[in-house]
């Protein structure tokens, strides 16, 4: 019983911040989901082609790419490994001439053009936006009373210390 009610206290303290947590949770889970969706379908529809090459690899994978865009301009990216597999990693070394897709104002870094098809398959991780989401959604179904804070004559009702009735 003693357990039970150090939860309830717990999730009573909790929620006012859950009712943030939730709206944050449902924001980053739509944001995190369409931003990869968009990216692939603006790298389909106004992405460029072109040769680059790799000028460096970083010590946690990513790579520094160097390439002429479509204006005849000299740039350089430094590429997200993070869409693509060991073994397609494994054949890229320092000066490797690549295909490389990206678009022209360069939000997103470039990707491998011969592997396109790995990243539009790759699914972001939002097991921890999941997590956030459904926790703070329980703390909330638990515990609403913040929600109610406005609509009482007494807020200590709420707590449960006050007077329930008149």
């Amino acid at each position: 019983m003693k357990l039970i009610r150090v939860l309830d206290g717990l999730c009573f303290f909790l929620s006012p911040i859950a009712v943030l947590f939730f709206l944050l949770g449902f924001l980053m889970l739509n944001v995190t989901y369409w931003e990869h969706r968009n990216f692939v379908q603006e790298l389909e529809t106004a992405g460029y082609v072109t040769q680059g090459e790799i000028t460096y690899v970083y010590e946690d994978a990513d790579l520094l790419v160097e390439f002429v865009d479509y204006k005849e301009r000299e740039r350089s990216a430094i590429m997200d490994v993070h869409y693509y597999d060991a073994a397609t990693l494994a054949d890229i070394t320092e000066g490797s001439q690549v295909d490389i897709r990206y678009v022209e104002y360069m939000v997103e870094p470039p990707v491998l053009e011969a592997h396109f098809a790995q990243v539009q398959a790759y699914e972001p991780a939002m097991g921890g936006l999941w997590f956030l989401f459904f926790l703070s959604w329980a703390i909330i179904i638990v515990r609403p009373d913040w929600l109610y804070t406005g609509f009482v004559d007494d807020p200590t009702t709420l707590i449960g210390f006050g007077p329930t009735s008149k």
